[in-house]
């Protein structure tokens, strides 16, 4: 599948706190299930909100004039915003504040094309319960949306869409809107005593309600929905904070929702969500960001195509479906204090070793563990590309060669060796017959291992709690 032309990346410094400039490569969709999805993940407060706001202001109307106050002009990178798509064609269009300072902002370099063809649906998705019919079509509700960058006040122009899904879009917005929630109510616009719109459900028999009923997970369903439903090939769509509302089962719903159309579409979520963090969507493509805050401001780092592709082998080791589930994904949105170990017997039972020491770890455990020793190289490069500089890697003794390995291969992170060849004596393991493991038959740490667990354990926590004060 070939799309004559695509976003390749948007650059960012000045706004908030991207006091140096940062660059976020897009996914560019090659006719696989997610490949043209952007997850950028991260902590509250890190950054992402800000990319979807420069998204936005990109987008806008090339005449438009934007203002920014001093508190969105980061004062490190000179008072002075400079927000920048390049397209895969090579063009560029740029939004910068005005040489002379101050909180006038212009878009200054603008390609063939005019305005950009995006939708940015902010996080706060509503619609008021009464309305008044202003019908609005795609492209004017997608400049609407970008015009008005409140940040944290809730934008409403949805209501515009209504009409025309009504009239002329209604059983291709339900076919989308029914792949999350089947089945979905019927709902047709109706009109008060008042002269003012509002949205009638129909439910079982003669049941109804009006919108002021509807829940906002639903509504937010309906926002994304209307966003996909006639959206072109080779669009951009972006989307902050996708989940909110959304019980869990919807979650997993929307996520393949959002994959499959990401096979020909660019699809960018800012997300706390692991359920849209799919690493199978990686391997097909898909970019992976993490936005995180140092010293210095907001960072992006990401995952390189290459990791990517080393993905693949992983995930097609059906013996292991774990490594990446959503226990290893919740790593992601975290700070630093990774915890890697081999598999899932080590996850649960070196805590338990460290409160039979007295003590704890201060660290996360990644997942149920990388899945092997083999494993140890990809998961910490999947570490180390997204800016982690925190991350310990505990190695079974009859493989010490791979922590030397690993210590050679990323110098900020740590790695042990246990003195036992394995956690726990596995008597039942013909391949493990005679080899003592820290753990006798019962579970119980032998003594002889007391004191070098205990002094592992204490060269962990050094190393974690100066940068991760929080543990656990």
């Amino acid at each position: 599948m070939e799309i004559e032309e695509t976003v390749e990346c948007i650059e960012i410094s000045g706004l908030r706190g991207f006091s140096v400039r940062q660059r976020l490569d897009l996914a560019v969709p090659n006719g696989q299930v997610g490949s043209g999805l952007t997850i950028i993940v991260g902590q509250n407060n890190s950054g992402k909100s800000t990319i979807v706001e420069a998204f936005s202001a990109i987008a806008g109307r090339n005449e438009l004039v934007r203002h920014y106050s001093e508190s969105k002009r980061n004062k490190i990178a000179g008072d002075k915003i400079n927000i920048t798509v390049t397209f895969s064609s090579g063009n560029q269009r740029s939004l910068k504040t005005v040489e002379s300072g101050g909180s006038e902002a212009r878009i200054v370099n603008t390609d063939s094309k005019g305005d950009l063809d995006i939708l940015v649906l902010p996080s706060r998705r509503f619609f008021q319960p009464f309305f008044v019919l202003a019908p609005l079509a795609r492209n004017d509700y997608a400049r609407n949306l970008a015009s008005d960058i409140q940040r944290n006040g809730p934008v409403d122009y949805f209501t515009g869409r209504l009409p025309n899904i009504q009239t002329h879009n209604k059983t291709e917005f339900n076919a989308v809107l029914s792949k999350l929630i089947e089945p979905f109510p019927e709902f047709i616009i109706e009109q008060a005593d008042t002269g003012m719109r509002y949205l009638k459900i129909k439910l079982s028999g003669n049941q109804s309600h009006s919108s002021e009923g509807l829940g906002d997970g639903i509504i937010s369903l309906m926002y994304i929905a209307d966003a996909l439903y006639d959206s072109p090939v080779a669009s951009l769509l972006v989307i902050d904070e996708p989940e909110l509302s959304l019980h869990p089962a919807l979650l997993r719903r929307l996520s393949r929702l959002l994959a499959d159309y990401a096979k020909d579409r660019q699809i960018v979520l800012a997300t706390h969500s692991p359920y849209f963090a799919d690493l199978s969507y990686i391997a097909a493509g898909a970019r992976l960001a993490r936005v995180y805050a140092d010293e210095s401001g907001c960072k992006i780092s990401s995952l390189s195509p290459s990791t990517g592709e080393a993905l693949k082998g992983i995930l097609a080791n059906k013996n292991v479906p774990h490594i990446f589930g959503l226990d290893a994904r919740e790593i992601f949105f975290q700070d630093d204090g990774v915890i890697l170990v081999e598999g899932q017997e080590d996850v649960v039972r070196y805590p338990l070793i460290a409160k039979e020491l007295g003590t704890e770890f201060k660290g996360k455990f990644f997942g149920w563990g990388v899945g092997g020793f083999g494993n140890f190289k990809v998961c910490a490069q999947i570490l180390s590309e997204l800016g982690f500089s925190c991350v310990v890697g505990i190695v079974d003794g009859d493989h010490p060669e791979v922590a030397s390995e690993l210590m050679n291969q990323f110098p900020k992170f740590k790695f042990f060796v246990i003195p036992a060849p394995d956690i726990r004596t596995k008597e039942e393991t013909p391949a493990k017959a005679g080899k003592e493991g820290l753990l006798d038959l019962d579970g119980k740490l032998h003594a002889r291992f007391k004191s070098e667990i205990s002094q592992l354990i204490s060269e962990v926590n050094a190393y974690i709690e100066p940068k991760n004060g929080q543990g656990e």
